[in-house]
């Protein structure tokens, strides 16, 4: 955690920054939210713990079918997932 003396002095740095060179700080900020949305969320690493422990769960039980199964619904779950976060970032619906 910052002290204050350290936040103000931050916040200084950001204004004269913003004054000096405002188009270098919209393009910083565009990369930010670009990269914001490309970060990995805990629910979904523990989705994918889940899943590979659902998995590894079937492949004790000596059931391929069932692995493969949780395999499949997973990439399925994930591409879909993923197809509606991209939409959403674009604005379609």
């Amino acid at each position: 955690m910052l002290e204050d003396h350290e936040r103000e002095t931050l916040r200084e740095v950001e204004r004269r920054l913003l004054a000096d060179d405002p188009e270098f700080v919209s393009e910083f900020q565009a990369r930010q939210s670009h990269l914001r949305g490309r970060t990995i969320r805990f629910g979904t690493i523990v989705a994918i713990v889940i899943a590979l422990l659902l998995v590894g769960l079937m492949l004790a039980a000596g059931s391929v079918g069932g692995a493969v199964l949780w395999i499949v619904a997973t990439a399925v779950v994930w591409a879909m997932w993923s197809h509606s976060t991209r939409k959403k970032r674009r604005g379609g619906d």
